[in-house]
């Protein structure tokens, strides 16, 4: 990435450090975009988006999820259920 936009490496680092560093950026990227699969395709297992989104262990996925969320994964289908009257 630092290559692609021709700064240093830790210029890269530095401008990420208010966002939780380039790792914690990167991190919360892929949980958005799982929560988005996860609350948009009801017949996908938690695991299979977990893995979908870079996560090797779908309960590294489901810790990662709580932290961001304050809810586990499967918390957060059933909330969308009920609202939607699903």
């Amino acid at each position: 990435m630092a290559q692609q936009l021709r700064i240093s490496r830790s210029n890269l680092y530095r401008a990420f450090e208010s966002v939780g560093g380039v790792a914690g950026y990167i991190q919360r990227k892929r949980l958005r975009a799982a929560h988005a699969e996860l609350v948009g395709s009801a017949d996908r297992q938690v695991q299979e988006i977990a893995y979908r989104h870079g996560f090797k262990l779908a309960s590294d996925f489901a810790r990662a999820f709580r932290r961001e969320f304050g809810v586990s994964p499967r918390e957060m289908r059933e909330r969308t259920r009920r609202s939607t009257g699903g």
